[in-house]
């Protein structure tokens, strides 16, 4: 039995996805729904929308093209809710204090800015 590149990378695709990882068109495997991943799922279907659009209308290429194009988009919305659920809430609380003479000065400002003339 002879096993071709095509085996070989359908192997480790299968396995990439098994484990949740995703592998981009440049063979590289990545954590799915990291930014590398969702990059490389946007340029597929921009490859892919292009050549759909190459294909005449009611044909059966531009039909395939259509359902991988589907699959992709659902991949692209998966690895984006991976990744907001993925981000880590941060740990530091901010408290804002009014500053009353600031907050008058920025006021004349813009007011002055408004009228085109000073207060």
């Amino acid at each position: 039995m002879m096993i071709t590149k095509l085996k070989i990378r359908k192997m480790l695709t299968e396995a990439a996805e098994s484990e949740g990882l995703h592998m981009t068109m440049h063979g590289e495997i990545v954590p799915f729904g990291c930014p590398d991943c969702v990059d490389d799922l946007d340029d597929r279907i921009t490859d892919m929308a292009f050549s759909r659009d190459a294909c005449n209308r009611g044909t059966a290429a531009r039909a395939h093209y259509n359902g991988v194009l589907g699959d992709l988009r659902i991949k692209r919305r998966s690895a984006l809710k991976q990744s907001a659920l993925g981000t880590p809430e941060p740990d530091v609380e901010v408290e804002i204090v009014p500053d009353a003479e600031a907050d008058e000065g920025l006021l004349r400002s813009v007011v002055a800015t408004m009228l085109d003339e000073e207060i």
